[in-house]
């Protein structure tokens, strides 16, 4: 099976390390992928270098991206015309400049797809990037299906019209398969639940025994308001008083950083919390598993703008190495963490989360109790394998049905 994969960024940027293991797991099997990205930021990941000799590595506008996009539109004119008559179905003034960003390179990946014998393409995300696949997939004649995550479905970018196209849709969890179905005004065909899975570590990470001073907590996450950041200085502050020393190590970055520096200074916590930047999903990973972290914590509220969480990795990455976690139940978080498997407050709730990691402190049982709990939730449902194995075979059954 020679598949091409149509990502937001990957191989670029840190968000989309999900991503790695599931294409891990198809080259493992046989299967011949390839990435094209829809837009190019810097180089992060640690296997960028290996991942780009196997992209298609074109900016989201170039001179070559022209001048493909005209040749197609001379090759199938009426078709192109077709598709392009489609966006003004985007939703949104928003969506419809995201679409027509992404169309011109459409055209290219139509070529590229076409030239290179793909038989299947699978895209992330159901705003543009799946614009860019879709369109490319149609005029290509090759079948598409796409993965949604949570922010994309509240987009409404044109999920009616992709998901008719699409062989499968495929959401991450229970809530998101409700809320895509909603947009659908409840028609067609529901989308089917695949969790993103992770790779188990042999062994756990080891845990500090007794009561611990300081209580050491990891977060990696984008700087953005749904992830809750300021509820949980603020929990810290309170836990300080408390008598609870905590310190924090964040890892990432994000457009919200010079304010979360700012009301780190304001709760005079600066000698707690460490801004450690962006960090590979390798280096990342190494740090959860080293021992060095008492708990991981994802605090994650609604945006303003409705945005929430999926099933955020960082949480399944932490519980599969055993690191208790301390989180909310926003989004998709209930269902991985839900059971036993990690330690959940209110969202918003700085008090909360305050009390929370006093009694994380004191309590050796508690934590090992989450620890177990978690890295069991993650070892039911979320094991990488099992649930790309999945993926494979809904691909497989869409190939068969073209």
């Amino acid at each position: 099976m020679k598949i091409l994969y149509v990502t937001r960024e990957l191989p670029y940027g840190m968000a989309e390390a999900h991503i790695l293991p599931e294409i891990a797991s198809h080259h493992a099997a046989g299967w011949d992928v390839w990435i094209a990205q829809l837009r190019r930021t810097r180089l992060a990941h640690d296997r960028a270098s290996e991942l780009l000799k196997k992209t298609f590595d074109e900016p989201l506008c170039s001179a070559h991206i022209v001048f493909s996009a005209l040749r197609e539109a001379l090759r199938r004119p009426a078709k192109v015309a077709s598709l392009l008559a489609e966006l003004r179905h985007s939703g949104t003034f928003k969506n419809l400049m995201q679409n027509m960003a992404a169309f011109p390179k459409a055209l290219w990946l139509a070529r590229v797809i076409r030239d290179n014998d793909f038989n299947h393409v699978h895209v992330h995300w159901a705003g543009a990037p799946t614009t860019l696949a879709a369109v490319g997939a149609i005029l290509a004649d090759v079948p598409y299906s796409m993965t949604s995550h949570r922010y994309d479905i509240a987009q409404k970018n044109m999920l009616p019209w992709k998901s008719g196209h699409a062989r499968f849709v495929r959401v991450i969890d229970r809530s998101g398969a409700d809320e895509f179905f909603a947009a659908l005004d409840h028609k067609g065909r529901r989308p089917t639940v695949l969790h993103v899975g992770v790779e188990i570590p042999k062994s756990m990470a080891p845990l500090r025994p007794g009561q611990l001073d300081p209580l050491r907590i990891i977060l990696g996450a984008r700087f953005v308001e749904k992830k809750g950041h300021i509820y949980l200085f603020e929990g810290i502050a309170a836990a300080g008083k408390s008598k609870v020393n905590v310190e924090l190590d964040l890892f990432g970055d994000g457009p919200l950083e010079q304010r979360l520096r700012d009301s780190v200074r304001l709760l005079g916590i600066s000698d707690r919390i460490r801004f450690r930047g962006v960090a590979s999903h390798e280096a990342l990973l190494s740090a959860l598993r080293s021992g060095a972290y008492d708990v991981a914590t994802l605090p994650s509220v609604t945006g303003v703008d409705g945005d929430k969480e999926g099933i955020p990795v960082f949480l399944m990455e932490a519980m599969a190495a055993g690191i208790p976690v301390l989180t909310t139940p926003n989004g998709g978080i209930l269902e991985l963490a839900g059971d036993d498997g990690a330690y959940i407050v209110p969202e918003r709730d700085s008090a909360s989360i305050g009390e929370a990691l006093v009694k994380l402190a004191n309590d050796e049982h508690l934590r090992v109790r989450l620890s177990t709990g978690g890295r069991a939730r993650v070892e039911a449902d979320f094991e990488v394998e099992r649930n790309i194995s999945r993926l494979r075979e809904l691909i497989l059954t869409a190939q068969c049905a073209s």
